[in-house]
């Protein structure tokens, strides 16, 4: 979904509604003639045909539906003041307040949640610890929160900060956690993933730089390389003057015993892509000397997350990204024998304004196929809480084909993954959620009680979940991880916070990272 940001905007969100409508169908206003008044409406059915094929040319059409009236009234005058996209020649023009009028007149006023006030919370049999802000006089705003464990079997959690630049570690995650910065080289750090190029046994990263917090068209993103020397920490970037990237996988596409990396560039409105930097460098050269051809797997931007598995089953490493803006899509670049990717729309929302957030491949019925749980739930656009957000199952059926489940409405949904919390031998799955300011005044508008910040899905029969709310809102996790952190055999969690405003305001706590821990 293409969503406009608001100042604190994130990568791991996205930004709403670009493009739609072209500058020479969609007049705006001007001095001489004000959208104040008389306006020519959008009443005749070739009309409102012409209209919703305007709109196509981006995107599906949203029906009005999808957003209230005020959201409309926002949301029309940024769409047709952005780059349009496609071919469509109108007929003829449109004024801007015709067009506001058309989507604002059949808008609802507000729209309805299931209201989960009757419904306890409930917490699995866990522990929590909250681990406070390395520094507490600034805001944190935690993107991604990784499990990684060595040889030997110790276990540490790793975070990127993506507002202060902060690359935290976590560890003694067997006794007394303890979390502390690693390296604040990189400015605006996303995600990052570990790689063994010098053998410095877990010391060594990529890094996706997204070059600046709120959201804009910038050439500031880059992939970055980071590793512990004896004398400190070394940067190098192995790809500059990118857009906003927002993740990075690293693996082998073509088997030639050598490192390439898929990037997920996010962008904005006009910058971003899905990227392959395939490795050149020559064998003879030293770490310092590593080189890419940087290759481009799909020319949208709003890709959020990228992750390499066999999706076709022919022993070729493929990469599937999740694709937010006005596309939302879940779209594979199947890998070919002669080192092409062919791109496969595995799945797509109904609307642009869906808010696709993450997702995560895995087994989820044990039917040995590969499924994908996704969590849509973008909410940068305002606080409208919207009955369509939520976490849902994309069951494989076969050649491609994923038949989606909702297993939970959430508003805000910002991230889930299925672990088995209770201990009962199923997969559950937690999820959290990621609102902004003002979400509260707005959740009273439109139910009785705060909506859920965390939730535990519990599978109690194949396929059936019980919803429990862990925690009411307002959410402030933009990302979490499950694993066994502590070594005991049972899945513990761990959330990321971010923060709108300074830690000790009335619209935060001081956590920077919420452990949910099995042992005593």
């Amino acid at each position: 979904m293409s969503r406009m940001f608001s100042a604190a905007g994130v990568a791991l969100a996205t930004l709403w509604l670009v493009g739609c409508g072209s500058p020479a169908a969609v007049s705006p206003p001007t001095a001489a003639s004000p959208a104040t008044n008389v306006v020519t409406p959008i009443s005749s059915p070739d009309d409102e045909a012409l209209l919703k094929k305007l709109c196509l040319q981006c995107h599906q059409f949203s029906d009005p539906g999808t957003l209230t009236k005020s959201d409309w009234d926002e949301a029309i005058p940024r769409m047709v003041s952005m780059p349009a996209y496609g071919k469509v020649i109108a007929p003829k023009r449109f004024e801007l307040g015709a067009v506001k009028r058309w989507f604002v007149d059949r808008a609802p006023d507000s729209l309805p949640l299931t209201d989960r006030v009757d419904v306890a919370e409930k917490t699995p049999p866990l522990r929590q610890v909250f681990l406070k802000s390395p520094n507490p006089e600034k805001t944190p705003f935690v993107s991604q929160v990784k499990l990684l464990s060595s040889p030997t079997g110790e276990r540490r959690l790793l975070t990127c900060d993506m507002r202060n630049g902060w690359i935290c570690e976590t560890t003694g995650l067997n006794g007394k956690p303890h979390l502390r910065i690693l390296n604040e080289q990189i400015s605006h750090p996303c995600r990052l993933e570990p790689i063994e190029w010098s053998g410095l046994g877990g010391s060594e990263f990529l890094v996706a730089s997204l070059g600046t917090f709120v959201a804009m068209d910038h050439n500031l993103g880059s992939v970055e390389w980071l590793r512990r020397q004896d004398d400190g920490w070394k940067l190098q970037s192995l790809a500059s003057n990118l857009g906003r990237v927002a993740d990075l996988k690293a693996f082998d596409f073509d088997s030639d015993g050598d490192v390439d990396i898929a990037v997920a560039e996010f962008g904005w409105r006009t910058t971003g892509h899905v990227l392959l930097l395939e490795n050149s460098t020559s064998k003879s050269a030293k770490p310092a000397g590593l080189k890419f051809a940087q290759r481009t797997l799909d020319e949208r931007h709003g890709a959020v997350q990228i992750e390499i598995c066999d999706v076709d089953g022919n022993g070729r490493p493929d990469v599937t990204a999740l694709l937010a803006q006005e596309h939302e899509m879940l779209v594979a670049y199947l890998n070919q024998p002669d080192g092409s990717f062919k791109p496969r729309e595995l799945f797509r929302a109904p609307h642009p304004t869906w808010g696709y957030s993450g997702f995560q491949l895995l087994d989820f019925d044990g039917d040995q196929d590969l499924d994908v749980l996704l969590s849509n739930g973008d909410m940068m656009d305002g606080p409208t809480l919207k009955p369509y957000h939520s976490v849902t199952w994309l069951e494989n059926v076969g050649e491609l084909k994923f038949e989606p489940h909702t297993l939970a409405e959430l508003p805000g949904a910002h991230r889930a993954e299925a672990t088995d919390l209770d201990g009962d031998g199923d997969l559950d799955i937690v999820a959290c959620t990621l609102v902004p300011i003002g979400t509260e005044k707005q959740a009273k508008r439109q139910q009785s009680s705060l909506p859920p910040a965390l939730v535990w899905l519990e599978q109690t029969a194949p396929g059936k979940f019980d919803f429990h709310v862990w925690k009411r809102g307002p959410g402030r996790y933009p990302t979490l991880t499950t694993g066994d952190f502590d070594g005991d055999g049972k899945s513990d969690v761990a959330l990321g916070i971010g923060l709108w405003q300074k830690p000790g305001s009335t619209d935060a706590d001081t956590g920077y990272l919420e452990l949910w821990l099995s042992s005593p």
